[in-house]
């Protein structure tokens, strides 16, 4: 201990005490006497903090949804390993602390136009319509209006659906919560094509759900129901008195249980 104080006269060490489950922060200093001076300051708290810091960091990149920290003047300051992945993999973007939100959409249109190289038409449908410029200024003031707001959007790159949501951070920042939404959206899309399709269909078709509640029906039911009762089929209403209904019809008919 001596020689490693003559080495250096002043020392700060960190130390554990296992016995007290306490952690210290130990500076030794040389005196001019040749003596030495020992200061211990209990980090235990610290050391908390710091660990669940670290537990935290941690479980933030084990998540499948992509987490981006932007600051007040919409600088990247950290994000996390899905958010690097679904960038530099799925889009050539590589996220680099620093980077604002005008560079990542400028870089991402970018992507677009070597994926449409040659064809501006189709170019210009995947951004909506807009020119370079009104695509990346539109993309940014989404971040500033948005706040709160779970926005959905289309990557015409990959093809994929996703759900983002911008909070607000205390400082003037903001946290980015992306979710890949694919197979739902894709799900929404296939049952609106059946709906469409049965609602086409020449057969009356109507579905109810657990509690015998209307819940669905096409055009060709609608018109019978219509053309029978005289009045509009409606979502809501409950099969037993449909039943009812068509009961009292058949009494009036002729007919006789």
């Amino acid at each position: 201990q001596v020689t490693r104080l003559r080495e250096k006269p002043t020392q700060t060490r960190t130390v554990h005490n296992g016995t007290l489950n306490k952690h210290f922060v130990v500076t030794d200093t040389v005196l001019p006497d040749d003596g030495v001076i020992t200061v211990f300051r209990d980090v235990t708290e610290e050391k908390l903090r710091e660990k669940e810091r670290d537990r935290m960091r941690q479980a933030i990149d084990q998540m499948h949804d992509a987490m981006l920290v932007w600051d007040d003047k919409d600088s990247l300051v950290a994000f996390n390993t899905t958010a690097q992945n679904w960038n530099s993999e799925d889009t050539g973007i590589q996220l680099r602390v620093g980077m604002t939100i005008d560079d990542l959409m400028r870089e991402f249109y970018h992507n677009l136009e070597r994926q449409h190289a040659g064809d501006d038409q189709s170019l210009r449908q995947a951004v909506g319509g807009y020119d370079k410029e009104e695509y990346i200024k539109t993309e940014v003031e989404k971040h500033k209006v948005n706040r709160g707001v779970a926005n959905e959007f289309h990557n015409p790159i990959l093809d994929k659906y996703f759900e983002s949501k911008d909070t607000t951070l205390p400082d003037g920042g903001f946290i980015q919560v992306v979710r890949d939404v694919t197979l739902e959206k894709k799900q929404e899309i296939e049952g609106t094509r059946l709906l469409n399709a049965i609602q086409h269909l020449d057969d009356p078709i109507w579905v109810f759900d657990q509690k015998d509640e209307l819940v669905a029906f096409n055009i060709a039911m609608s018109e019978i129901h219509k053309i029978d009762f005289g009045k509009e089929l409606a979502v809501g209403l409950q099969l037993q008195d449909l039943m009812e209904e068509f009961y009292d019809l058949q009494l009036k008919q002729g007919y006789r249980p």
